[in-house]
């Protein structure tokens, strides 16, 4: 059973992918939302500032990626430590584009593949 080894917040997507409406109405909050929260925090607040610090963008590209895994604690292992190359890619994207909108629709698209593969699983 697929919900047996997954995470918390998989598991709450999992749950609500059982309710066609109710999965309409949170696929906003996870492909908008939740991308949109976090990259102002972590690629937009966090980076900015320490970029500036010693660290420099490498560095920083680091601490925030593995700020931003850690916020995925309750996922197994292996989903944290994707979430924190995800972060690497998204901090050099970030780093070369010069703009945060890039790394929200990056997440975007990620997670909304994400429910949707859920919700197919659920579904079929």
């Amino acid at each position: 059973d697929l919900s047996e080894s997954i995470g918390l917040v998989k598991q709450a997507i999992f749950d609500i992918a059982h309710d066609p409406k109710l999965f309409i109405l949170v696929l906003p909050s996870v492909v908008i939302g939740a991308p949109l929260a976090e990259e102002f925090v972590f690629r937009g607040q966090l980076f900015a500032a320490l970029s500036q610090t010693r660290l420099g963008m490498v560095g920083t590209s680091v601490v925030t990626s593995a700020a931003w895994s850690l916020l995925h604690a309750s996922e197994p292992w292996f989903s944290i430590a994707v979430i924190f190359v995800m972060g690497l890619a998204f901090g050099d994207l970030l780093w070369r584009f010069g703009s945060l909108w890039v790394t929200i629709v990056c997440h975007g698209v990620w997670n909304g593949i994400y429910a949707v593969i859920t919700y197919a699983s659920v579904t079929s």
